[in-house]
């Protein structure tokens, strides 16, 4: 009984009682004060033999803001996107501007014989654009020899093609063929046969005109 009473009267002294709800105030007014811990807190907040919340002391840091970094480049726009490379020979097109040598196809006026593609780029379209002076099917060639195919005098060495329109069929009348000759005056030896240039012929032999004949005499389709 006096024992209780004994702890009845510490627990109320202001003094030293360990339970009095003002020991938390006085440490607010003295050690909070001092620095501890700022805000005071009572023994109903930190409860019996808990840790005591040394409150807001400093503000924790947040750190530096982050940073944004630098503005993302939007380039400095660079040279320009090249051409796309021209079409060579026989590439397709649509405009002379997409051809390396600006020809797309065959120019208005150009001859059928020299060139007559569309939509492509060519060579030539027509002969003097070639150093050999033979524009064929769009391209540039080397001329032809007699007897060779051709379709006009260009396509030729001698510039020959066939008989021609005056030419005389005792000297020449093959036709779409390289001729040596359409005449007996284009021949060094005065006579032309079967288009091409020929040497005279003696007495007795075979002939169908006098310029064949050294003599320069054909009677009854011999030689004199």
């Amino acid at each position: 009984m006096l024992l209780g009473h004994a702890l009845l009267a510490c627990g109320s002294s202001d003094d030293n009682g360990l339970y009095d709800d003002d020991l938390f105030s006085k440490a607010d007014s003295g050690a909070g004060k001092s620095g501890f811990g700022g805000a005071s807190v009572k023994k109903s907040d930190a409860g019996i033999g808990g840790v005591v919340n040394t409150g807001g002391g400093a503000n924790a840091g947040g750190g530096a803001p982050a940073s944004g970094g630098a503005p993302a480049s939007g380039g400095g726009g660079g040279a320009p996107a090249p051409s796309p490379p021209c079409g060579g020979i026989q590439a397709s097109c649509a405009a002379a501007a997409q051809c390396c040598n600006s020809r797309c196809g065959a120019s208005e006026g150009a001859s059928d014989k020299d060139c007559k593609a569309e939509n492509e780029c060519v060579e030539c379209d027509a002969n003097s654009q070639c150093a050999t002076g033979r524009c064929d099917d769009c391209r540039c060639g080397s001329t032809l020899d007699p007897g060779a195919n051709c379709n006009e005098d260009s396509d030729c060495t001698s510039h020959l093609c066939g008989p021609g329109k005056d030419a005389d069929g005792k000297d020449c009348d093959v036709k779409n063929k390289c001729a040596g000759c359409r005449a007996d005056a284009n021949c060094p030896s005065g006579r032309c046969d079967d288009c091409a240039c020929a040497a005279t012929l003696g007495a007795g032999a075979a002939c169908d005109e006098p310029t064949d004949c050294q003599s320069g005499s054909c009677d009854s389709g011999k030689c004199d």
